[in-house]
């Protein structure tokens, strides 16, 4: 959805997906619970709080550590990766930075000889 509203900056589009995908998650766990008491009859009373009050209230709290965990985790994850890729060095003063070719190297290995 965030494309079709075409950003000129994509720090924008993360702002706007973000915003939208953290509505979605309030909605999606407050809302939906909220109607699904509602047709007990005793919403936000002193008997409410205790079985669906506090179910919202964590469900909350869990969703933002795990999202955020997960972000946290594949950040970690594709750091780990490129340090394997540059062969475990964190020299930045290599000539050669990573194992994979650069655009010269390509075309020399799949293009052979001129014809």
């Amino acid at each position: 959805m965030v494309i079709l509203e075409r950003y000129w900056q994509i720090s924008d589009e993360m702002y706007a997906a973000a915003l939208k995908m953290s509505l979605l998650t309030i909605i999606n766990t407050g809302f939906v619970i909220l109607i699904v008491d509602y047709g007990s009859g005793n919403i936000f009373t002193s008997e409410w709080y205790p079985k669906s009050g506090s179910s919202i209230c964590l469900t909350l709290i869990f969703s933002i550590f795990i999202n955020n965990g997960v972000n946290i985790a594949f950040a970690w994850l594709f750091a780990a990766l490129r340090w394997f890729d540059r062969g475990f060095s964190c020299n930045a003063n290599s000539d050669k930075k990573t194992r994979q070719l650069d655009q010269a190297s390509y075309e020399d290995k799949n293009l052979g000889g001129v014809f």
